[in-house]
């Protein structure tokens, strides 16, 4: 009993961090709607995961607020909610959720990159634990899953504003606590990228220094390296990714320097490989929120 929702919690604009909340359904084209409600904190560089019940909003790397996790009903509208605190507070993490279990992988907090993995059981209020470590650090890195595995793909390791980037995939057994193990490459060095899936298939959107239009894929059952599905209109970077079971969706972000943020709507068919297709409008032009759906990959199939 899923609506095929998606949502998209805070973010920056060229003004600063927003509070606001952003959803559309997947199932038909058109633009976002504001949610009737706002975020606890405002800050960007925001995490996500869901069940199909809940949405959880995680992390910063704002000095003050880097630690918070927000949750809200994904069914009804409204502000949301304290949840409790990450284990090592930190912003611009992968993130990715079974139907039980919510992560957050690798990071920074609030300026070093950071090889923390630690959850939440979504259903419970709590703070997170400690789940295990990445094989190396590294921050705005990007994640998916199917029901069992959890997958981070990329990512940024220390030296900012010149940082080294990996093409490195890792994955994770969500039911089971541990480091995560190697899984294949991405198919250039990547960072800022975004990341969705359905059960089967792994994506990676956007990014950078070079790759701001391509769109990679894995099979998430079998290790190996990522190939090339197809390209987006619009190439950018620090770009967020959600999808159903059928369809990807790349929003937000941003292209051609500092302050070029945008608002479009791009969705890939899941199932065979091609180019991205205009969907629609985000209400406001932002990047580094935290987005969720109600049928992600990790939920098992709907």
């Amino acid at each position: 009993g899923t609506s095929g929702r998606a949502v998209f919690i805070g973010g920056a604009d060229p003004s600063g961090n927003l509070k606001i909340i952003d959803h559309f359904n997947m199932t038909s084209q058109g633009n976002a709607v504001r949610w009737a409600g706002e975020t606890l904190a405002t800050e960007s560089r925001r995490a996500g995961c869901s069940s199909a019940i809940r949405g959880l909003s995680a992390g910063s790397d704002d000095s003050t607020n880097h630690e918070i996790i927000e949750y809200l009903t994904i069914a009804s509208e409204g502000d949301t909610i304290d949840f409790g605190d990450m284990y090592n507070g930190r912003g611009a993490a992968a993130s990715f959720s079974s139907s039980t279990r919510g992560l957050w992988a690798g990071g920074r907090s609030p300026s070093t990159s950071q090889d923390t993995i630690d959850y939440v059981e979504i259903a419970t209020l709590g703070d997170g634990i400690d789940f295990g470590n990445l094989t190396q650090i590294k921050q705005w890195t990007s994640g998916c899953s199917s029901p069992t595995r959890g997958i981070i793909g990329g990512g940024e390791g220390s030296g900012y504003p010149s940082p080294s980037r990996t093409k490195e995939i890792e994955y994770v057994t969500m039911a089971t606590k541990g480091d995560a193990k190697p899984f294949g490459d991405l198919t250039a060095t990547t960072g800022n990228s975004g990341g969705f899936s359905n059960s089967v298939r792994g994506f990676f959107a956007g990014g950078e220094p070079n790759n701001r239009r391509k769109i990679d894929m894995i099979n998430i059952a079998s290790t190996g390296n990522a190939i090339h599905f197809g390209d987006l209109i619009r190439g950018r970077i620090v770009v967020n990714g959600t999808a159903s079971q059928t369809r990807g969706f790349i929003f937000g972000g941003m292209n051609n320097g500092p302050g070029a943020f945008v608002n479009i709507i791009e969705y890939v068919e899941m199932a065979s490989s091609g180019n991205s297709l205009d969907w629609g409008d985000l209400t406001v032009e932002r990047w580094a929120g935290a987005s969720i759906s109600d049928s992600h990959g990790g939920l098992g199939g709907f």
